[in-house]
């Protein structure tokens, strides 16, 4: 009763299939009699064309003898069907995965996408990651640069014979053509991508393979041409040691044609490109001067005490230096001169200063001679008070005296009242001519000191302090200016030679 049942089922799957029909094909694979198993109700579309293909097959073989399938060979093709939703979803995660790491451009990931999503990871050479993303991402801007416009569904095509669709957007998938399938070509397919895997890893492996036979190969290569290259080679070194010269000359033109055209195009870059050349050597020397300039202010700054110091002391030993040489120098230099030439300026108040000094010298000259005149009454009236207290005198005397020297002294300020009023127009002829010799006696007197050194040493010693105050001092006014300091300093000079030619007649004394 079961075996009836089961070719019931046969029937009715057979009938399905012959119309071509997915959900009827689905109804009766699911039927419990049919006792079919792993049966996807999503994939109803495949197991339609599996199993319609395998009939068709059947129906073809001459040798067959039934013409319909029977439960194991339906079982057999919803197996084959089962194992083609399989790869085709691998596809699907390979595909998206590797293009969506490549958009991305994470390389670091490629690696571990190709071996979750390629059927035998074994073949992925971890050594060759970057070479793997680097032929992707070349292979993929290639394919990009030739898609106009570009859609979201990918079409796998299996044993050349089912097509299966995916979109990217919706995540949908169809073993029949969507309507409005716009494909998504700027993607590597599965196929593309196994291929360029694949060629990289022959290609690593091929290049491992030759090196580790390298030194066999050439051990070889020299074994079989040895004799042959050493005796090119002896004929080629005896060739040229026959022509050295000419060689020698063809290789100096050689060596000379290359520098000359290397030495006119470099010449000509730097003649095309001067601006930019004088502009790089312009910020190339600024860049210098301007990290030396701050280097050097930089180590000021941190030595500004120690600067300052030193630069006080340069300049106070050069100033004192340039003193002395003004000083001591006959004929100092320029340079010396113009650092002190604004003690030669004469402004007014110089001049004024001046006048004021030469009036102070005058009215100091004016009061030395009052107080010596004072000094001398003052002497004499000393004199006669103890002249008085001895009863040589009498009271009348002194008062007479003290009188006298009062009228004395009202009668010089008067004398010197009309003098400065009058000057010398109000003296006589008689008297301008005594004033006229009186000053040609001073003036030689002064100029000529020989004559006063001699009197000097001729006047007894208890007079000489007298004759000093009351002669020389007057006549040259008490040094009241510059010219009457040098001639009074010449005439002490000459009394001392004086006194030297006169006393000492030895070394010794």
């Amino acid at each position: 009763m079961g075996c009836f049942k089961g070719v019931v089922a046969v029937g009715y799957i057979n009938e399905a299939i012959d119309e071509g029909n997915p959900l009827r094909t689905l109804e009766t694979l699911l039927l419990p009699t049919a006792n079919i198993s792993d049966v996807d109700p999503a994939h109803a579309q495949h197991y339609q064309d599996v199993l319609y293909h395998a009939k068709s097959q059947k129906l073809g073989d001459s040798e067959s003898v039934s013409k319909v399938l029977w439960l194991d060979e339906i079982q057999q093709a919803v197996d084959d069907a089962n194992v083609d939703k399989d790869r085709a979803k691998q596809w699907v995660t390979l595909v998206v995965d590797v293009n969506q790491c490549l958009e991305g451009k994470k390389s670091s990931d490629i690696l571990s996408v190709l071996k979750s999503s390629t059927s035998n990871a074994n073949d992925i050479i971890p050594e060759c990651a970057d070479k793997y993303y680097d032929a992707l991402v070349k292979a993929k801007e290639l394919k990009s640069e030739r898609v106009s416009s570009d859609g979201s569904w990918l079409k796998l095509n299996l044993h050349k014979k089912y097509d299966y669709y995916y979109n990217t957007d919706s995540k949908e998938s169809s073993w029949v053509t969507p309507e409005s399938c716009l494909y998504k070509e700027s993607w590597l397919t599965g196929k593309e991508i196994e291929d360029i895997i694949e060629e990289v890893t022959v290609g690593y492996i091929r290049e491992n393979i030759w090196s580790a036979s390298e030194e066999l190969l050439l051990r070889f290569q020299a074994t079989s041409s040895g004799p042959i290259l050493r005796e090119e080679f002896e004929a080629r070194k005896s060739f040229l040691h026959e022509q050295e010269e000419n060689v020698v000359k063809i290789q100096a033109f050689w060596k000379g044609y290359k520098q000359r055209k290397e030495y006119m195009h470099r010449r000509q870059t730097f003649i095309d490109n001067t601006d930019s050349i004088v502009k790089i050597q312009s910020w190339f020397r600024m860049a210098t001067a301007r990290k030396s300039y701050l280097s050097r202010l930089q180590y000021f700054r941190d030595h500004n005490n120690e600067i300052v110091k030193i630069q006080s002391l340069l300049r106070a030993n050069k100033a004192r230096d340039d003193y002395k040489t003004l000083v001591g120098s006959e004929n100092p230099p320029l340079t010396v001169i113009r650092k002190f030439v604004y003690l030669l300026d004469q402004s007014d108040l110089d001049f004024q200063e001046e006048l004021e000094v030469a009036r102070l010298r005058e009215e100091v000259v004016t009061k030395i001679r009052a107080n010596q005149q004072l000094e001398k009454d003052l002497n004499l009236m000393d004199i006669k008070i103890g002249l008085l207290v001895k009863n040589r005198i009498t009271l009348e005397d002194v008062i007479s005296h003290s009188k006298k020297l009062n009228k004395k002294k009202g009668g010089e300020m008067e004398i010197l009242n009309n003098t400065d009023n009058q000057g010398i127009k109000s003296l006589s002829k008689e008297r301008r001519k005594t004033l006229e010799t009186y000053q040609q006696l001073f003036y030689l007197l002064q100029t000529n000191p020989l004559y006063l050194a001699k009197l000097i040493f001729q006047m007894p010693q208890n007079k000489s302090t007298k004759f000093m105050d009351t002669v020389i001092f007057t006549l040259y006014n008490y040094a009241s200016n510059q010219r009457e300091e040098y001639l009074l300093l010449k005439l002490f000079k000459t009394a001392l030679e004086e006194e030297i030619k006169s006393k000492v007649d030895q070394v010794q004394d």
